[in-house]
């Protein structure tokens, strides 16, 4: 397997964009990134090295979990979903995956309680996050 180089991924830019300027309307066209990968696929099969790659999946792994937290409150919220997964990765660089493990699961046992913050999704719990400890303070 070839691994990508600086100098391939240009090549592969500049055929890009002749094959985008035999086009009509080349400068109404926004840069169309399947199209990209397509043509990156098509010209190059490369492996991805990267030193942190341990530690990225790691934090996949917690992000997952934690997502799949919230399938009991709403069935209908999408793993891949870019904005919610972003959401509670900022949540794991502020506090350790066991509390925001907590945290959540916590923010899940009280929906449905009277004048309880409603959380369906990592936004959610982070926009309220004051309320549920306002919340869990009133009912100790």
């Amino acid at each position: 397997m070839k691994k990508a180089t600086e100098k391939d991924l240009i090549r592969i830019l500049k055929r890009f964009e002749l094959s985008c300027k035999g086009n009509r309307n080349h400068d109404q066209i926004p840069f169309d990134l399947t199209n990209f990968l397509f043509w990156l696929n098509k010209e190059v099969s490369w492996e991805v090295e990267s030193p942190k790659a341990e530690k990225d999946n790691q934090l996949n792994e917690q992000v997952t979990s934690l997502f799949s937290l919230f399938k009991s409150v709403n069935d209908k919220i999408e793993l891949w979903n870019p904005i919610q997964r972003n959401t509670i990765k900022g949540m794991l660089k502020v506090m350790s995956y066991e509390e925001a493990k907590d945290m959540i699961e916590y923010a899940i046992s009280i929906q449905g309680k009277e004048y309880a913050p409603t959380i369906l999704c990592p936004s959610d719990l982070r926009y309220k996050q004051d309320k549920i400890s306002n919340y869990a303070e009133r009912n100790k």
